[in-house]
């Protein structure tokens, strides 16, 4: 049997309540400890029941229910501002953190002819199951590996920054194609420009990359026959090195898009840093005979 008593009135007065709120802004400015993955938030509360008159809470770590989020800015001078929230920081978030250190940093009396140039790049690509980015919609800022959860099908889509690699099928398999910035209001559109399948099930973000780009290919798999490493695009791998096919490389630094077919045309693969032994393997078969560099910064 559970022990009934009464609640004194005071529990609900204005004293009360007003120790409640400071309790909640407290637990709002949480201190965080750095550590190799990056911050540990911790939570006040107490496991099992708490006798009457003491303290409800201790200091433990993690927490359950919702997560608290916090977004930063530290500069050579400290920290310039901070916020923390419950949930994910999504794109309103982010751009009403950076409004107001933006307002933060231009009120004060500095020289504003020496203030250092933040270049922030977003990436975000917005599905829709109907055409002219109708019905439901499922917003992405980074890799996705199944689509089927969130939504059916993709009849259009809209690149709102950055760009991204579609998937035939889940987990990034089957026929690719890359995407940047743009409205795409039906799939027929896409398919025009060389889509050549008709569903979404995954995408790729493609991180933006600086300084050079290298690869090496091979004309053979596994490294094997003739080779050549390259640092610019190539419209025709035979016109230009004598090669009659590649079938594994070597990305050293760069991101790289290769096509079946020379001047950029058929079937393409998005290639990340790392090395490619059989792109038979890979593609059912598949070989390629262009290759051209990401530099979009979208």
């Amino acid at each position: 049997m559970k022990q009934l008593y009464t609640v004194p009135f005071e529990r609900n007065s204005e004293r009360i309540k007003e120790l409640r709120y400071q309790y909640v802004q407290r637990a709002m400015e949480l201190e965080a400890s750095e550590n190799e993955h990056g911050f540990n938030l911790a939570k006040t509360r107490r496991r099992g029941r708490n006798l009457i008159g003491k303290r409800a809470t201790i200091d433990v770590p993690g927490q359950r229910g919702a997560n608290i989020t916090m977004c930063a800015a530290i500069s050579n001078d400290g920290l310039q501002l901070q916020k923390a929230g419950i949930g994910p920081y999504n794109t309103e978030r982010l751009i009403a953190f950076i409004d107001e250190l933006y307002e933060r940093l231009t009120a004060r009396e500095v020289d504003r002819q020496n203030l250092p140039t933040l270049t922030i790049i977003l990436f975000q690509i917005t599905f829709y199951e109907e055409k002219n980015f109708q019905g439901r919609s499922y917003e992405c800022m980074s890799d996705c590996s199944d689509m089927s959860s969130y939504m059916s099908r993709c009849q259009s889509c809209r690149v709102e920054s950055g760009c991204f690699m579609l998937y035939e099928r889940n987990n990034f398999m089957g026929q690719q194609f890359f995407m940047r910035r743009g409205e795409y209001n039906d799939m027929h559109r896409m398919q025009s420009m060389g889509m050549m399948f008709d569903n979404i099930r995954s995408c790729r973000m493609i991180p933006f990359h600086r300084g050079q780009f290298r690869m090496k290919i091979y004309e053979r798999e596994n490294f094997g026959g003739q080779s050549n490493e390259m640092m610019d695009d190539c419209d025709n791998i035979q016109d230009r090195y004598r090669m009659s096919d590649c079938q594994s490389c070597n990305v050293m630094d760069g991101h790289w898009l290769m096509y079946e077919q020379p001047q950029y045309r058929g079937r393409m693969m998005y290639m990340r840093p790392g090395e490619y032994r059989s792109f038979r393997d890979m593609m059912s078969g598949q070989r390629f005979m262009s290759m051209r560099r990401i530099t979009d910064m979208c």
